[in-house]
């Protein structure tokens, strides 16, 4: 059965489950990932140039994959091993014409009585310059090694039609929620920002001055006046007053 895209509000539909040990193939998988992180982490402790380091690591992985293609035990999906482990030991060499090379080995635990020795490169080519050493011991919650080597911890959910699909347990974990308002009353600005945007800090906006927001009033051109103004105490500025007098004795 697939793993699907998880539906939302899936929490109270999840069936109650018991983690089953890592399989062949998952064992495989997490020695593949074990390997290939604990290099990368020896290769930048010797300061090699990025170049350097995907070169090495891209030649690793194609040997790791074929190495573990060659054991039966870790193509299965039928089998399981609840009491797995590993000790992982990665080497960088460097030969007297300069050139450098990665090289791993490891130990692995399947079972009781159960031990195998896996060599990853050559090695014994060059002076060792560093070497690096982990172990995974065996857990009695497999889902921690799955989450901590990259893999999908899988879950089964009942849907709304009664049918159980399965899901990644990984994807839902909740997602960090956002302000949808942002308002800075220091320079009184109010910000509408749609659910998930970044949130845009007072410290983040322009500094505004006085300048910006009031503007000069424009001039008003004085025009000349069309007729000319009379002399000061000239009758033209004498109005008749509208009065009618009656006549009287």
């Amino acid at each position: 059965m697939a793993i699907e895209v998880p539906p939302r509000n899936i929490a109270g539909s999840l069936q109650t489950r018991q983690a089953r040990p890592l399989t062949g193939i998952e064992v495989g998988n997490a020695i593949e990932r074990h390997i290939l992180t604990l290099t990368d982490r020896l290769l930048h402790n010797a300061g090699l140039l990025s170049d350097n380091i995907i070169d090495l690591i891209e030649d690793l992985r194609i040997t790791v994959i074929h190495v573990l293609g060659q054991q039966t035990r870790l193509g299965k999906v039928n089998v399981t091993y609840p009491k797995v482990g590993w000790n992982v030991k990665t080497r960088l060499e460097q030969s007297e014409d300069g050139v450098y090379s990665v090289n791993a080995e490891v130990e692995l635990d399947l079972q009781r009585n159960v031990r195998i020795n896996l060599q990853f490169g050559v090695s014994g080519v060059g002076r060792v310059i560093q070497s690096l050493e982990e172990e995974k011991i065996s857990t009695p919650v497999p889902d921690k090694d799955r989450q901590q080597f990259g893999m999908p911890v899988e879950a089964e959910y009942l849907r709304p039609d009664g049918t159980v699909g399965k899901v990644d347990i990984n994807e839902l974990k909740p997602v960090e929620k956002r302000a949808a308002r942002t308002v800075d009353v220091g320079r009184a600005r109010v910000e509408e920002v749609s659910i998930g945007a970044p949130v845009i800090l007072p410290s983040q906006l322009p500094e505004i001055s006085l300048d910006d927001i009031i503007a000069t009033p424009p001039e008003v051109p004085k025009e000349p006046p069309v007729k000319p103004l009379p002399d000061k105490g000239s009758m033209a500025q004498l109005t008749k007053p509208n009065v009618k007098f009656k006549g009287g004795k």
